[in-house]
């Protein structure tokens, strides 16, 4: 039996992170049977405290193996309850060395605050309660069996079965970007676009923040006592009370036959699964905030030309309460038949011959449902959920369409082929080709909610093609691989979300693109002296876009929405130059220390190559030591020198535009190059210390 108890500091020592582990294991008294058991719980605040835990949870596992002597058969199980949330875009400026806005820290957070409020997800739901400390509540149960078989004289099987029921029900931030109080998409959410004085109060102490003058949809900001204005004029941040429901209920089996001959073998087998998807959500609200760590929500109302008071957000400050922004609802099932076959041969002592086949039949099928506006909305005499005429934050919950269905079959074949040439016993060349297709993943599908879609708008599956060619060197104390490639990803799919006038989103159909890359991977391995060991690997690659194109979204609702394309170009986010070495000391069994460097090269920041994402390097360092036989301490410093590094980002410009990456243009910067954007950073300096006992 093993524990193991590990403390940290997150976010360069500020904020505490503690996991315990347990393991059990061995032998079941005299007979072939053994088990394990494992488990752990977490619980920590994150890199950037949102004034709440951001992970809280843990899992439990085990397995039981009988060894019966021609092979062994497995059950195993595990069971995951979890709660997790992630850090959103912070403001930045700058696009030739991006930088936070001044009085932004890379320790602050601005998700939102727990709010914990009541909201229901369409005019005709039942009443839920939507927390932000809830976080991503994610369950896992998962149960199988594993068969290993020998039969004697080089034949053999073994079958692996898998039951899970995966769920995960989301209360955390989304679209949490900085934009002007008067941003139109913003106000459209918020339904803030009646005429009249708009007074934004904080939630936690009453005080006046800001006054807008709405005239015919012309605002003006009258008062600001907003914080951080340096960041944005007039800047807030918009906070959608993020409600997402996914469901997916999997079975799978993968069984093959293998026979083993003097000179090579051969696998014969077939796999099958059947997945249920389900997704309900959206509905929770959408409001906006201060712009500091752990933002304070908003409160909004409405004071009318005659003098009367509306509530726009309600007593968490939240409107939109039944609009399905985000979340609508869906069902899929695919069922997936394949069967595969491969072989490998010795030509000569020296020459090998390999070789795979898979044959896939794939059937999709479902329905999405789409939401519409109540029709009631825009009757001022009508008083929403909760009847009342003057607490408009209930007043514009969704009704529902009749769910589109489809169905879609689709069939392929993927193979592989490979020839190796051993030089001799340390040097060795070889080369492979692949072409195989993927299917389309569920958000293709999502795209279906026209009938004009449906009859017209079919499935195609990816289609994946590489080269590579392959040098080895295996001597008594260096290791190396050199590995040349191309590869080129055709029918790449980019789905993007439009909005119509009532808030609720569409998403038009799929455009295709292909991706190309040739580079060459490097691995070494070197044992420099008996107690030092060096460990590189070393990726260069050029990744090219090719026949990309977004869509361009006029004024909201489908009917002005055009198709631009975009002059091919690098990939976005794919890095010429990625690096990791690791030098690694053990003086002796008890002591083991490492240092591992990693770089990541600079990357285009979308398809239009506007502006390149820098290059940063992070250094992690770490050591164990063994004190007696049961007992053993460890201390990690991940990102030891605290360097910072822009993982994504998000444009400038309205909530709507923020959701496009893609759409960023050179031009666009040249006309502003001074515009506020968003970005996502890496982690911070974090610090650990392990303990672990045996019994």
């Amino acid at each position: 039996m093993e524990a193991r108890t590990r403390l940290g500091l997150e976010g360069d020592g500020r904020n505490p992170y503690y996991r315990g582990d347990i393991y059990a294991g061995g032998q079941i008294g005299q007979n072939d049977l053994y088990y394990s058991v494992s488990g752990f719980y977490r619980y920590s605040t994150g890199a950037r405290d949102p004034g709440y835990a951001m992970n809280r949870g843990g899992q439990v596992k085990g397995n039981l193996l009988w060894d019966y002597g021609d092979g062994t058969i497995m059950l195993y199980g595990k069971y995951l309850d979890d709660r997790n949330a992630f850090n959103e875009f912070l403001p930045a400026q700058n696009f030739d060395n991006p930088k936070l806005a001044t009085g932004i820290s890379r320790y602050d957070s601005l998700l939102i605050p727990s709010a914990s409020h009541s909201f229901v997800e369409n005019a005709n739901g039942r009443v839920k309660n939507w927390d932000g400390s809830n976080l991503v509540h994610s369950t896992s149960k998962v149960a199988g069996f594993k068969i290993d078989h020998d039969f004697g004289g080089g034949w053999t099987f073994n079958n692996i079965f898998k039951y899970s029921v995966n769920k995960a029900h989301y209360n955390t931030s989304a679209l949490t970007f900085v934009v002007p109080i008067t941003d139109g998409f913003a106000n459209i959410l918020l339904n803030a676009n009646a005429s009249g004085t708009y007074t934004y109060n904080n939630h936690n102490t009453g005080a006046l923040l800001a006054q807008v003058q709405n005239v015919g949809g012309v605002r003006t900001v009258t008062t600001n006592n907003l914080p951080n204005q340096q960041v944005l004029s007039n800047g807030i941040v918009t906070q959608t009370a993020f409600n997402f429901n996914p469901d997916v209920t999997e079975v799978m089996d993968q069984f093959g036959v293998s026979k083993k001959f003097d000179r090579g073998s051969i696998t014969l087998g077939g796999f099958y699964s059947s997945a249920r998807i389900s997704q309900s959500g959206g509905g929770s609200g959408f409001g906006i905030s201060t712009i500091e760590n752990q933002p304070s929500m908003i409160d909004i109302t409405l004071t009318t030309a005659d003098g009367t008071v509306k509530q726009i957000t309600d007593a968490a400050g939240f409107a939109g309460i039944g609009q399905r922004f985000l979340g609508n609802p869906f069902k899929a099932k695919q069922q997936q038949i394949s069967i595969f076959g491969g072989f490998d041969y010795e030509l000569t002592d020296k020459f090998i011959a390999e070789g795979a086949l898979r044959y896939e039949h794939i059937r999709n099928s479902g329905s999405n449902t789409v939401q519409v506006a109540n029709p009631l909305s825009n009757d001022p005499t009508y008083g929403g959920l909760d009847g009342n005429a003057n607490t408009l934050y209930d007043n514009y919950a969704s009704t529902y369409m009749t769910p589109y269905q489809y169905r879609f079959n689709l069939d392929f074949i993927s193979f592989s082929g490979a020839l190796t040439y051993e030089l001799d016993n340390r040097n060795s060349i070889y080369a492979r080709y692949s072409q195989g297709k993927k299917a389309p993943d569920v958000g293709f599908y999502l795209t279906y909610d026209t009938v004009a879609e449906l009859d017209n708008l079919k499935p195609i599956p990816q289609k994946i093609q590489q080269i590579e060619a392959g040098y080895k060197y295996r001597g008594d104390r260096l290791r190396v691989v050199a590995t040349p490639f191309y590869s080129k990803l055709s029918n790449v799919g980019t789905s993007q979300f439009g909005t119509r006038a009532d808030g609720s989103t569409y998403v038009p159909p799929v455009l295709l693109s292909t991706t190309t890359t040739y580079g060459l991977e490097l691995e070494a391995d070197v044992d420099v002296v008996s107690t030092l060991n060096l460990r590189t690997a070393l990726t260069l690659q050029n990744s090219k876009s090719k026949d990309f194109a977004i869509y361009v979204f006029g004024a909201p609702g489908e009917a002005d929405d055009t198709i631009s394309a975009v002059p091919n170009g690098d990939a976005d986010n794919a890095a010429k130059i990625m690096a990791t070495t690791t030098l690694r000391f053990t003086p002796s069994e008890k002591f083991t220390t490492f240092l591992t460097w990693r770089h990541l090269g600079k990357r285009a920041a979308n398809r239009y190559n506007a502006f390149y994402l820098p290059a940063y390097n992070e250094v992690d360092f770490g050591a164990t030591l063994h004190v007696g036989e049961n007992f053993t301490l460890g201390v990690n410093v991940n990102n030891l020198m605290n360097e910072t590094g822009i993982l994504s980002f998000a444009p400038a410009g309205t909530v709507l535009g923020a959701l496009d990456r893609q759409a960023l243009t050179h031009a666009s910067i040249a006309a502003n190059p001074n515009q506020l954007f968003s970005v996502l950073e890496n982690q911070p300096r974090s610090y650990f210390l392990t303990a672990g006992v045996k019994f």
